[in-house]
């Protein structure tokens, strides 16, 4: 469950009604079932939203996949990436 702002300098407590929602997808391990819940949300709030965004990149380990979630300056996003 989100409680706060994905921006780890950030902080603010979760406010549906402002900010921005991100869902990422995550690779299963080999020994998940098919059915296994493999995305994980994220929140941007309102200020935070407006100077940057989220990106995913994969990195793996032997027994689980994990996802990386790195915060990026809005300024270099390319402009599709931004009205996205």
């Amino acid at each position: 469950m989100i409680s706060t702002c994905a921006n780890q300098n950030c902080g603010k407590a979760f406010n549906y009604e402002e900010g921005r929602f991100f869902r990422f997808r995550q690779n299963l391990a080999a020994n998940e079932p098919a059915n296994a819940h493999s995305v994980r949300h994220f929140w941007l709030c309102g200020k935070c939203c407006e100077e940057y965004s989220l990106e995913q990149a994969s990195r793996s380990c032997e027994d689980r996949p994990e996802v990386v979630i790195h915060l990026v300056p809005r300024a270099h996003l390319s402009p599709e990436a931004v009205e996205a």
